[in-house]
This record gives structure tokens, C-alpha cells and sequence, in this order.
């Protein structure tokens, strides 16, 4: 998901301050101080990264994350939705590897999850069928692809439904 959860979607961003405090460039996607404050220097790269690779600006005391800051800082105006990275990059903040997505196909977009115990998106080993299960969610119910006996027929089947399914959001 490209959202730090800490930070929601629904936070306005002041876009007079942002343009006063803030400059961005799309082709690198940095975001740096326009002004020298309070441990800042001008020229220098805002923001941290957080543990979860996002970078976030703190600016009048509120943090807020560097995608939907570039977005609004190359387009003046409020991100509608979810900003998504398109290439799973979550500190590459380039204006062509930005788009405004619905949560849905934000997590589309996600990367396999730590935990998984296969290594395969959208593949679970059931114990009871001695089987690996190919299994996708759609508009937020899990359909059943099928059972195979090797991981690899049912990685394949589950990336041949998502990109049928989800097309160009879909990341394997």
C-alpha cells in the first residue's frame, strides 16, 4: 500500500505555505527548503524516511508524506485519493511514477506481503489439500482461482487472473 498509515489522505495541504517553504523537482522527484529555519538550510532535502520507506515532511507542525506533497506542488491542488507509486518505489517521488488511484488499486499495487510463507503473491499452502491455493481478492471478497500441486502452476495462474483482473495496476 502506498499510504504511510500514520498519515491519512485527508489531510489539506496548505499550498501557499507549501509553495513558500517548499520546492520540487518532477524529473528527480526531491522536495527541498526554499527557506532556512530551525535545523533546515536552503537548498537541503526535506523530510525523513519513515521505517516503512515513505518520506514525510513535517511543515506548520503537521507531517505530511512527499508523494502527495510533489503532486501538489506540481499540479497546485489537493490530491483527490490515494497517490500510488507505479513502479513499488516508495521514495521515488518522480511526478511520472506518481497516479491518483482508489484504495482498491492501490493495494493492488502492493508488493507481496513479509509474512507470506510461500514467497508468492496471492499463493497459500493448505495443509488439509496438500495443495497451493491460488486466491484473489475481488471488490473485497476472496475468489478461488484453484488448487495445484506446485507452487509455480499456481503463482502463474494467480498473475494471469490479476492481470486480467487489475491490468495495469497489477504488480506481481
Amino acid at each position: 500500500m502506498s499510504e504511510d498509515r500514520g498519515l491519512l489522505i485527508t489531510k489539506k495541504i496548505n499550498m501557499e505555505v507549501a509553495r513558500e517553504y517548499l520546492s520540487y523537482d518532477s524529473e528527480t522527484g526531491e522536495i527541498s527548503w526554499l527557506k532556512q529555519g530551525s535545523g533546515v538550510m536552503r537548498g537541503m532535502i526535506a523530510g525523513t524516511v519513515t521505517n516503512r520507506g515513505y518520506r514525510r515532511i513535517k511543515l506548520e507542525g503537521r507531517q505530511f508524506l512527499a508523494h502527495r506533497l510533489a503532486w501538489a506542488l506540481y499540479f497546485n491542488e489537493q490530491p483527490s485519493s490515494f497517490i500510488d507509486h507505479i513502479n513499488g518505489l516508495r521514495d521515488d517521488n518522480r511526478i511520472i511514477n506518481l497516479r491518483v488511484v482508489t484504495r482498491s488499486q492501490n493495494n493492488t499495487n502492493s508488493a507481496i506481503r513479509k509474512d507470506s510463507k510461500t514467497g508468492v503473491k496471492g499463493v497459500r499452502f493448505m495443509k488439509r489439500e496438500n495443495k497451493y491455493a491460488a486466491i484473489i481478492k475481488v471488490n473485497g471478497r476472496s475468489e478461488y482461482i484453484g488448487y495445484f500441486d506446485l507452487l509455480h502452476d499456481a503463482a502463474i495462474a494467480y498473475a494471469n487472473r490479476a492481470k486480467e483482473i487489475h491490468g495495469g495496476f497489477y504488480r506481481g
